[in-house]
Formats: C-alpha cells, sequence, structure tokens
C-alpha cells in the first residue's frame, strides 16, 4: 500500500522487496508475498517478477492465519501496520520480523514520523525482531 498511496515510489518499494527476499533467500527461508485486496495485478506481477510466490487472499491476514491449518513460523513485515500488534496478541507462538526502514526512504513526513511511532511501540513487544538488509 506504500506506493499505492505515495508514501514511496514503486522503485523504491520493489528495491526493497527485492532486499527481503534475498535476505531470507541466504537464510535458506521459503517466502511469500501476501496480497493486500486492494493491490494492483500489475504491481502484484511485478513482485512475483522478484522471485516471490504470491498469496491473495479475500480477508485480512489475521483471519486467514486463524483458519489455516498450515501456519508459518516466521512473519516479515514491512512498514508500519497494526498486523504487528494484532498478530503479537491473537498468535504468540508466531516470530515476527519487520524490515528496518530510513526514513529517506518515505516522501512524507507524516510517513516518517508514524513509522518511527511504530517503531517505539514495537519495542514493546517480546517475540519481535527488527532486520537491517541496507
Amino acid at each position: 500500500k506504500l506506493s499505492e498511496r505515495g508514501a514511496v515510489s514503486i522503485d523504491d518499494e520493489l528495491s526493497y522487496l527485492k532486499k527481503i527476499f534475498d535476505y531470507w533467500k541466504v537464510h535458506n527461508k521459503d517466502i511469500v508475498y501476501v496480497a493486500k485486496r486492494t493491490t494492483s495485478k500489475e504491481k502484484l506481477h511485478m513482485i512475483k517478477n522478484l522471485g516471490y510466490e504470491i498469496l491473495e487472499i479475500k480477508y485480512p491476514i489475521e483471519i486467514y492465519l486463524l483458519r489455516t491449518e498450515c501456519l508459518p513460523k516466521n512473519i516479515c513485515l514491512f512498514g508500519h501496520t497494526s498486523v504487528l500488534f494484532t498478530l503479537s496478541v491473537s498468535m504468540p507462538e508466531l516470530s515476527l520480523f519487520s524490515i528496518n526502514l530510513p526514513p529517506n526512504f518515505f516522501n512524507y513526513i507524516e510517513d516518517v514520523e508514524a513509522y518511527k511511532q511504530f517503531q517505539e511501540l514495537s519495542l514493546k513487544i517480546n517475540h519481535h525482531k527488527w532486520i537491517n538488509i541496507g
């Protein structure tokens, strides 16, 4: 949703998504991009070209995970999202990761400030780690 609303450029978003993909592949982890319901087919095609398997679901990820029989061990989040907080409470057995994004990644100061607040709040979650991928 970051590039769709202009918070970042599509090129910057795709560049970071590629770095995330490469990071997890080096750690021998399969990685699946879970698409938001509003993500365009064009964007999903670009993400698939980075190497991702795409999972399109019709409801929020939290509900999907509660209904699925095969839970992932790790969830990696990109950007500032309430999913971190809801999953930390509803599924404490999951290991949660977020990508540490530099302030200049964002186009608007409002997004930089919201991301800083997200980072501060995330420190309250024990089973959450930040990943630096450069």
